[in-house]
């Protein structure tokens, strides 16, 4: 991540242009390319390691700003793991506040149980925000052309990174067939968190394989998206509004719910019509009205989750007197 110092402040180096090189274990350069760094500070690029690439620590090296930031890594030759060891979240999706209980197995590739293995568990935290843009109508069409949207994303994750805090380990030693478990707390703070889990198995003979997992907790148990069909409709015309529910990790929600329209004028909000929206398996159902008078409207959906928490979404609607296009207000 590139910073640059800004009155005492440090700021992503946004744009800056930083040449990247990458040298073999022998000094040879193999990939040399001046890389822009995007909105978060961050370059991305990459290169091939063919089949004859030499062993041991290879580097990389950026400059910038007049220096030049050194990395390492290492190659080494493939070799197949003996075992697997595989975290299965009790719920993948958790209230905040409530403890989480991880079961954990590994076996060999040949099938026998890796008895008496031992497994650490590091558990990190970070901040989770539902992300009800993908719903957009559009989202399929930005999400693969829109650069401004793959700059966000990478904010987005950097930020995630640097803002994980680890909160718990477990070390767990497996029974004879290979299975064992264990239970950390999640915090109620408010607000949702992304509980990372990434765990290191070690056998008998001290081989060791490694594998991760997610849990989200939220503060209410589902996300509702309203979305009319369109942006402006004349009076008197029927409107479709698509209400979408949606657990925190975007699985489709069967849920009940009712969509309240109201006309908003500068100082007041006057409830003109109301419809039950009840959406099936799929997540999904379509509610239709028709407002007899142009103005400002707000269409907004409530719904309770299994524990009573509110659940809400809103949609402006523009309405067009008969004489009024919306165009024209």
């Amino acid at each position: 991540v590139f910073r640059t110092s800004e009155k005492g402040e440090y700021r992503p180096a946004a744009g800056a242009e930083v040449e990247v090189r990458a040298q073999d274990t022998n000094g040879l350069v193999v990939f040399r390319r001046r890389l822009v760094a995007s909105a978060a500070g961050t370059l991305d690029g990459s290169f091939v390691l063919d089949g004859e690439a030499p062993l041991g620590e290879w580097s990389v090296l950026a400059e910038f700003g007049g220096r030049t930031v050194k990395g390492t890594f290492q190659v080494e030759a493939y070799v197949k793991p003996e075992f697997t060891v595989a975290l299965r979240p009790a719920a993948g999706v958790v209230y905040a506040g409530d403890p989480v209980t991880v079961d954990v197995e590994a076996a060999y590739l040949f099938g026998a149980p890796v008895a008496r293995g031992e497994v650490e568990v590091s558990v990190y935290v970070m901040p989770s925000a539902f992300d009800a843009s993908r719903y957009d109508e559009l989202a399929w069409f930005f999400e693969s052309t829109d650069e401004a949207a793959r700059v966000r994303r990478e904010s987005a994750e950097a930020y995630a990174r640097e803002s994980a805090t680890r909160v718990h380990v477990a070390r767990v030693v497996l029974d004879a067939s290979g299975k064992g478990s264990f239970r950390f707390p999640t915090e109620d703070g408010g607000a949702d968190s992304r509980y990372l889990l990434h765990a290191r198995a070690t056998d008998r003979a001290s081989r060791s394989v490694t594998a991760s997992g997610l849990v989200l907790a939220t503060t209410q148990g589902y996300h509702a998206i309203l979305r009319p069909d369109r942006k402006a409709y004349q009076a008197g015309e029927t409107i479709h509004l698509d209400v979408i529910t949606v657990r925190p990790d975007h699985v489709p929600s069967a849920r009940r719910g009712r969509v309240t329209v109201f006309r908003v004028a500068e100082k007041t909000r006057e409830a003109v019509a109301e419809e039950p929206a009840e959406t099936d398996a799929s997540g999904r159902t379509r509610v239709h009205l028709s407002l007899p008078r142009g103005g400002r409207y707000e269409a907004r959906y409530v719904g309770r989750d299994d524990r009573g928490v509110p659940v809400e979404a809103v949609a402006p609607l523009e309405v067009g007197g008969d004489r009024e296009p919306p165009s024209a207000r």
